[in-house]
């Protein structure tokens, strides 16, 4: 008689196969929340849920939407991402109705507030392109490059009118010659104005946890290098009354930061200066100064030995006891923080994309820092780069060094 054999079938799960495999199956699932969340703003569901309490139903109506099972099951995938609440109340046989969450209500809900993440329409064009290019992340790993998968320019306009936001391409970019006047080429304001707003809203909390967690009352000036439309200035001018900011700045950005100025800028308008020129160049940023902060800019330089220049030069830019601040999305020691190497993966598609169809003379590195990195550079030309990074939000820090 023949020994059975032992299959899989036949052996138990370990706790340690359990967890993989739930981890697995989350990995390969975490797509479809994207999709809801997508399909969530399109639709107006944040909108809709704005206000009051309402039934599925009747968000549906409000959403034009007729598939109501479908919908059941995307504002209860809503709730369990806290972007929902649901009330059930004490009558079994009525509806449960749907509200906004409150942080959901703040950023999506209602378009005219002031804390709405703008410039939704161009944020959800640039996700949909985006989850296109690492639809080919294996190819480019292998090889690389990949080509670029063409679709509509501009997104869908229909569903941008639904979020009401015109949605445009974003600005072609790159890091040009040394015989080019600037880093930064803008095909039009208009685009650059669009992508600031979005990345004002994006900023805004980060900004604002900055000011809260950094004592820059001890402070009488701040030079924030790359500071776009004076988002940081004005934040950190209306809380502290003592500081005046400089937002320096290429000068073909300085059009977009006057006309964001006027707009919501004119209380403290008397304590920023605009300021055009280039960082990299001698002598242009303004000295000695008490505070230099750098956000969100290093990263897209395309050497490390760019970056090491910027940090040699706000370190002579500085007085003494003067401090350095660079705001990232910093890779920590043990590259554990995930977010920041999502990031960095996405740069890495996105430049493996765009560049597969041909050398553009320029040798691109984009890359997110790593704190040991950064710190190593600014001790190297003098400063104290021993305190740790101030958590802001997400995987978002801001490095300090102060000058000796």
């Amino acid at each position: 008689m023949a020994t059975s054999q032992v299959t899989p079938d036949n052996v138990p799960p370990t706790d340690a196969e359990i967890l993989t495999f739930e981890k697995i199956v989350e990995l390969m699932s975490s797509f479809k929340k994207t999709h809801v969340f997508l399909a969530a703003v399109k639709l107006g569901v944040f909108t809709a849920a704005h206000g009051s309490r309402k039934t599925a139903d009747e968000i549906g109506q409000a959403c034009n939407v007729h598939d109501t099972k479908t919908l059941d099951a995307l504002l209860d995938i809503l709730v369990t991402e806290k972007l929902l609440n649901r009330y059930d109340g004490d009558d079994v046989t009525a509806p449960p109705v749907y509200e906004n969450s409150s942080g959901a209500d703040l950023l999506l809900g209602d378009a005219s507030a002031p804390t709405h993440l703008s410039a939704m329409g161009m944020l959800m064009h640039k996700t949909e392109s985006q989850m296109e290019d690492w639809l080919q992340f294996g190819e480019i790993l292998s090889k690389g490059k990949a080509e670029k998968r063409t679709t509509a320019e501009g997104g869908d306009p229909e569903q941008d009118e639904k979020c009401g936001h015109k949605c445009k391409p974003q600005p072609n970019c790159h890091v040009v010659e040394d015989n080019e006047d600037e880093n930064v080429v803008a095909e039009d304001e208009e685009s650059w104005s669009e992508l600031y707003e979005m990345f004002e809203g994006f900023m805004r909390i980060g900004f604002n946890v900055l000011a809260e967690k950094f004592d820059f009352s001890r402070f009488k000036h701040v030079v924030d290098i790359g500071g776009g439309t004076c988002q940081l200035s004005r934040i950190l001018c209306r809380k502290f009354q003592n500081l005046r900011c400089t937002n320096f700045d290429l000068p073909r950005m300085q059009g977009c930061a006057r006309k964001r100025m006027e707009q919501i800028g004119q209380d403290v308008s008397d304590r920023i200066t605009l300021l055009g020129g280039n960082c990299l160049k001698e002598d242009e940023i303004p000295q000695p100064t008490d505070v230099i902060i750098i956000a969100n800019v290093m990263h897209g330089f395309d050497s490390d030995e760019m970056r090491q220049l910027l940090v040699k030069k706000a370190y002579d830019a500085l007085s003494p006891g003067g401090v350095f601040i660079v705001v990232e999305d910093l890779i920590n020691e043990t590259r554990s923080n995930e977010s920041a190497l999502l990031w960095q993966l996405s740069m890495d598609v996105t430049m493996g994309i765009s560049h597969s169809g041909g050398d553009d003379g320029h040798h691109h590195t984009h890359t997110m820092l790593r704190r040991k990195t950064l710190r190593g550079w600014c001790e190297a030309v003098g400063f104290d780069a021993s305190a740790e990074p101030i958590c802001l939000v997400g995987s978002m820090q801001a490095a300090v060094a102060t000058k000796k």
